[in-house]
């Protein structure tokens, strides 16, 4: 929501494409904060997140300016997505 915030077009790109995993263990606790839960109720983003473009398909890399990593155990461990 920062991103967009600012003016910044957002977009989804995964290994894959489709839909990116989440750690259940980010779901609960201290890790599923306010804006966490907004965006898990706001359809539009999370359906983003569930149909995630392939890092192949992102073809206009020129255009972007900046590019920002989320993950942790998934992202550094599963290459499953």
């Amino acid at each position: 929501y920062l991103f967009k915030a600012a003016g910044h077009e957002v977009v989804f790109a995964s290994p894959k494409g489709g839909a990116v995993p989440i750690d259940a263990g980010s779901m609960g606790g201290d890790f599923f904060t306010e804006p966490a839960k907004k965006f898990m109720h706001d359809s539009e983003a999370f359906g983003a997140l569930c149909h995630s473009m392939s890092l192949g398909e992102v073809s206009n890399v020129d255009e972007f300016s900046g590019v920002y990593l989320a993950g942790g155990k998934i992202f550094l461990g599963s290459g499953s997505n």
